[in-house]
C-alpha cells in the first residue's frame, strides 16, 4: 500500500483492489463543523458536507467515466469498529473525479460529529479503502466551535417574536422561543409564615408600604410581596381600617400594638389585608406575612404606623428590635450591641411618662458626660411657639412638658446618620409630637449632636424624672 501527493492538492490512497481512490475532504469551516455542531432546524445552514475524490485504475490513470457505486461512512476509530453514520451514492466520475454532498441520502446531525471522526469510502465491489481518511477541523470550524452555546441540542422552528428568550423544553428535547413576562415566579421551598426568609426570592417585597389615611384608617400602597414562595401583587391602593379588617376575635383597645398582614390562598395572584393582635400571626390563616405595625392611643385612634420589612433586604427598612413596656413602668429603654453595617438608625414609636412634666432624653453608648449639643424649636395649634439651645449637656433633649395624664409623646421619629463611623461626631434629627388630646398638641424638631468619633453600639431613652410607663413603645430600625 503506497500514499502519493497528486495533484490538485488530493490524496491518493493506493489499496489492493482493481480501482484506486483519491480523495480529500473539503469542508469549509462554515458549512461543515458549524453546521454539524449548531442544530440542524437552523434554516440559514446546509445539513450537508461537501466531499471529492478521484479514482484510478491499477496503473495509476482515471477510471472510466461513468456512474459509480460508492459507500461513505462514519467511524469514531481509525481501524475497526462500527460506523456511526452511512450512506450508498451512485456518483458520476468524470476524469477519474467526482463530487458529493455527504448527508443527501442519510441525515447527518450534530452527534454524527462529536469527537474524533474518520471517513471509509468503498467502492462497490471492493473492500473499504484503508487507512481511513481523518476529518479535521478547518480554522473557520475551530472558531465556529465558539457557537456551540446551546450545548449541540436541538432549537424548535417556532418563530420567535420581540422579547422571547430560549429555554428548555425537557418534553420536546429542544430549546423554545419564550417570553419572559408570560412566565411565573419558580416554586419556592414553603416559607413559613413569618420565619427568617430561606432565600432572596421569598423575601422579596416591591412597594405595599403603609402610611395612615385617617384615626381608623391605613393605606396600603401598590406593590408585591412574596407569601409562601409565590409572588402576589396588587395593582392598587387598599385601604384597611378599625372598623372593618379587623381578626375574628380581635377587638380594638387603646394603647395597644397591632400588626398589619398579607394574606393569600395558595392560588391567588392578589393579596389581602387583616389587622391582628397577636405577633405570631393572624388566626386560622395558612399562608401570610406581616408588612406593618401601629399603635392605638388613649382615644383607640392609630398612631406610629411603620411599614416592616423581612430581614436582609437589599433595601429600606430593617428592624433591629424593638421594645413594648408591659405589667409595670420602667426608669429607661436600652437598645444594646446594635450591629454596624448599616448607615442610618431609626427610631419610632411612643412614650408615655409616668410623672407629669418632665423631659424625654436620650444618651448614646451610655455617655453621661458633657458631650452633647442640641436645639429645638416648637409649635402648637393655638400658634405658640418655643425654641432653644444648649450645649455641654449630657443627653439629648427629644422632648419637654409631657404628662402622664394630659401630654404624652404620640409620635416619635428618630434618625441618626453615619452612626457606624468612627471619624465623625455624631448627629440626631427628631421630630416628636407632643398630644394632649383633640384640641392641643405639640410639634418639636429637635437637632442633636454627640461630640464623640466612636461608633454608636448603644442607645438609652429616659426621663427627667421618673419612670417610662406602661403602654410605650420603641422600635429601632436600620436602613442599608
Amino acid at each position: 500500500m503506497e500514499q502519493n501527493a497528486v495533484p490538485k492538492a488530493v490524496r491518493r490512497l493506493v489499496i489492493i483492489s482493481s480501482a484506486f481512490l483519491v480523495a480529500s475532504v473539503l469542508i469549509s469551516g462554515f458549512s461543515a463543523y458549524a453546521t454539524l455542531a449548531a442544530p440542524l432546524q437552523a434554516p440559514h445552514v446546509p445539513d450537508t458536507v461537501g466531499f471529492e475524490g478521484q479514482l484510478a485504475d491499477s496503473n495509476g490513470d482515471p477510471v472510466t467515466d461513468g456512474n459509480y457505486t460508492i459507500t461513505f461512512k462514519l467511524y469514531s476509530l481509525a481501524t475497526g469498529g462500527s460506523p456511526v453514520w452511512n450512506e450508498t451514492q451512485t456518483v458520476s466520475v468524470e476524469d477519474g473525479l467526482y463530487s458529493v454532498q455527504l448527508g443527501t441520502v442519510t441525515d447527518l446531525d450534530a452527534d454524527d460529529f462529536d469527537g474524533d471522526r474518520w471517513l471509509g469510502v468503498q467502492v462497490s465491489g471492493d473492500s473499504e479503502m484503508t487507512p481511513r481518511i481523518p476529518i479535521s477541523a478547518v480554522p473557520f470550524a475551530l472558531n465556529a466551535e465558539q457557537a456551540r452555546g446551546l450545548q449541540g441540542r436541538a432549537v424548535s422552528t417556532a418563530t420567535p417574536t420581540d422579547g422571547d428568550v430560549l429555554t428548555w423544553d425537557n418534553t420536546a428535547s429542544n430549546w423554545e422561543p419564550d417570553i419572559p413576562g408570560a412566565r411565573t415566579f419558580p416554586e419556592l421551598d414553603e416559607v413559613d409564615n413569618n420565619e427568617d426568609p430561606q432565600d432572596f426570592f421569598s423575601q422579596y417585597r416591591s412597594g405595599a408600604t403603609l402610611s395612615q389615611a385617617s384615626d381608623t384608617t391605613i393605606d396600603v400602597s401598590p406593590g408585591e410581596i412574596m407569601i409562601d414562595g409565590r409572588m402576589r401583587r396588587n395593582a392598587t391602593d387598599v385601604t384597611v381600617s378599625l372598623t372593618g379588617d379587623m381578626e375574628t376575635g380581635t377587638s380594638v383597645q387603646a394603647n395597644t400594638t397591632y400588626d398589619v398582614y398579607a394574606l393569600a390562598d395558595v392560588d391567588e395572584s392578589t393579596f389581602d389585608l387583616i389587622i391582628s393582635d397577636t405577633t405570631t400571626g393572624p388566626y386560622g390563616s395558612t399562608y401570610y406575612r406581616k408588612i406593618g405595625q401601629f399603635r392605638t392611643n388613649n382615644n383607640t385612634e392609630i398612631t406610629g404606623v411603620v411599614t416592616t420589612y423581612d430581614n436582609n433586604v437589599a433595601s429600606g427598612l430593617v428592624e433591629i428590635a424593638s421594645y413594648e413596656v408591659t405589667g409595670s413602668s420602667v426608669s429607661q429603654i436600652d437598645f444594646d450591641d446594635i450591629p454596624g453595617d448599616y448607615k442610618t438608625l431609626v427610631v419610632k414609636g411612643q412614650i408615655r411618662p409616668a410623672t407629669n412634666e418632665v423631659h424625654l432624653r436620650l444618651r448614646l453608648n451610655g455617655d453621661t458626660n458633657s458631650n452633647y449639643n442640641y436645639s429645638f424649636v416648637g409649635v402648637t395649634d393655638g400658634g405658640g411657639d418655643a425654641q432653644n439651645a444648649n450645649s455641654g449637656k449630657s443627653y439629648i433633649l427629644l422632648g419637654g412638658d409631657i404628662g402622664n395624664d394630659t401630654y404624652y409623646a404620640t409620635g416619635l421619629d428618630i434618625e441618626i446618620p453615619n452612626y457606624a463611623e468612627t471619624t465623625l461626631y455624631k448627629n440626631v434629627q427628631a421630630t416628636v409630637s407632643i398630644n394632649s388630646g383633640a384640641t392641643n398638641s405639640l410639634t418639636y424638631m429637635f437637632a442633636g449632636q454627640w461630640k464623640n468619633t466612636s461608633a454608636i453600639t448603644k442607645l438609652t431613652f429616659f426621663m427627667s424624672s421618673g419612670n417610662i410607663d406602661v403602654g410605650s413603645y420603641v422600635t429601632l430600625y436600620a436602613i442599608r
